[in-house]
């Protein structure tokens, strides 16, 4: 088993984790989105370091865009895996701002 880390590794931003088994299953946890203006950043976020079509599980800590900012890419990429999420965010969301968790820190 093999863990590499393609974001937030000694930063706060930019998860994406992927993990490969023994048997060959790809499991990436999150999805990164780099925030801000740097150019490297930009190539970050247009880029992945490993092929979305050999993703056999996607798993999605939760719904911020900082974690899951990349999956509609991820998606036009390959990714034809399992999608896990929280039940929150099973269904079809109506509200974009829900899903992305925009609304997480209001009204509490």
């Amino acid at each position: 088993m093999t863990l590499t880390f393609h974001g937030a590794a000694q930063e706060v931003t930019g998860s994406a984790h992927l993990l490969t088994l023994d048997d060959g299953c790809k499991i990436l946890m999150d999805c990164v989105l780099y925030q801000g203006r740097n150019q490297e950043m930009e190539h970050f976020n247009q880029t992945f370091a490993f092929d979305p079509a050999e993703i056999d599980v996607l798993l999605l800590s939760h719904a911020h865009i900082d974690h899951s900012g990349r999956v509609p890419k991820l998606v036009k990429e390959g990714l034809s895996g399992q999608d896990l999420r929280h039940p929150r965010h099973a269904e079809p969301v109506r509200d974009p701002a829900t899903g992305l968790g925009l609304h997480s820190g209001k009204g509490r």
